[in-house]
């Protein structure tokens, strides 16, 4: 989605998310008809923008709690972890147990400045876990700015431990689970 504006990538981790997982119902965006296909714009939808406004969320992004709440209308079965509240032996539970399980995915809200990037807040989901290095693949949903990346477990985990100027709570994760039909 290199056309997006950086702030919306929230929206661009759930929609790639939504994707990689089994869906009932999915919509059919009309660039990709007949196809059932997540979009960010597709995610937007009356008891969405209830939520935040697709405007408001391309000016300002969402928060975990926005995101939880995004998930929740699209039967995600989401589950928030605030950074503030995990340690790093829990975090690396929570990663690797969701990894391990073909029905759930993470979704990671963490601070690019503690892993040496540019920019603030930021979401994307996490691909894999490295067990030898304690690495974890970050998926990142701007593609155009950076690749997906390995990044140590420890310095991930730091940088979740921010706190998101808008919710004043710190950053954290959503761990995602689709029941199995």
């Amino acid at each position: 989605f290199p056309t997006r504006r950086s702030s919306d990538l929230g929206a661009a981790s759930i929609a790639s998310v939504l994707n990689s997982l089994p869906a009932s119902s999915r919509p059919v965006p009309p660039q990709f008809s007949p196809y059932h296909y997540f979009t960010q714009d597709s995610l937007f939808i009356e008891s969405t923008e209830k939520i935040i406004s697709k405007e408001k969320v391309e000016k300002g992004g969402l928060t975990l709690d926005q995101l939880k709440q995004f998930l929740e209308i699209w039967a995600a079965n989401p589950t928030i972890y605030y950074g503030s509240s995990l340690s790093l032996s829990q975090f690396r539970n929570l990663i690797t147990s969701s990894l391990s399980n073909p029905n759930q995915r993470i979704i990671v809200n963490f601070d690019r400045k503690a892993l040496d990037q540019i920019g603030h807040g930021h979401f994307s989901p996490i691909g894999a876990y490295d067990s030898k290095t304690d690495s974890v693949l970050i998926l990142d949903v701007a593609k155009y700015k950076y690749p997906p990346v390995w990044t140590k477990t420890s310095d991930l985990f730091n940088a979740i431990q921010g706190i998101d100027p808008t919710s004043g709570k710190s950053r954290g994760i959503a761990q995602i689970t689709i029941n199995a039909k």
